[in-house]
């Protein structure tokens, strides 16, 4: 696989089809294109990745994906994540905000924050958990101002557990 073809793949799949709907070839494909970059990296990657995420896993591999972009600055990814956070795509924010948690930064406590209203329960467990990693006063006023609004006890109780610490 070349550079060239690594970035076609990406920007012909913004996102991925459905994982019950994706051809093999397409999911093995994608694996490659994980595997090229993870090995030759480059920031141009970073955008397509976080708009590639479909519904689904496929089959495995976007948990994987956080492995290429983990080694790049935050000023490289943060950018593209407070973005990808906004997508009208679940999937996309689901794992930018799962992928946020590597790249702890004041500038997606907005975007987060507004996750913490969607009706998913892990869209907005793992805001939560990658407001937790951000920490400070402003994300305590966040989790404190939604807390009374959540009616999932078990979101309500990380909340709780993330305040305790953030007071501590």
């Amino acid at each position: 696989m070349t550079h060239d073809e690594a970035i076609q793949f990406l920007r012909a799949h913004q996102p991925m089809t459905p994982t019950d709907q994706i051809k093999d070839a397409d999911a093995q494909t994608y694996n490659e294109v994980r595997r090229f970059f993870l090995s030759s990296p480059d920031k141009a990657c970073i955008p397509l990745f976080l708009n590639s995420f479909g519904d689904g896993d496929c089959f495995g591999v976007y948990q994987l994906v956080e492995d290429v972009i983990a080694p790049f600055e935050a000023g490289a990814v943060v950018p593209h994540l407070a973005m990808s956070l906004r997508s009208p795509h679940r999937s996309i924010r689901y794992w930018s905000a799962q992928i946020s948690t590597r790249f702890p930064s004041f500038k997606l406590i907005d975007a987060l924050a507004e996750l913490l209203r969607e009706d998913d329960f892990d869209l907005r467990y793992a805001s939560v958990t990658a407001l937790e990693q951000i920490g400070g006063e402003r994300v305590r006023d966040v989790l404190q101002a939604h807390r009374s609004q959540e009616d999932d006890d078990e979101i309500v109780e990380l909340i709780d557990e993330v305040l305790k610490e953030l007071s501590e």
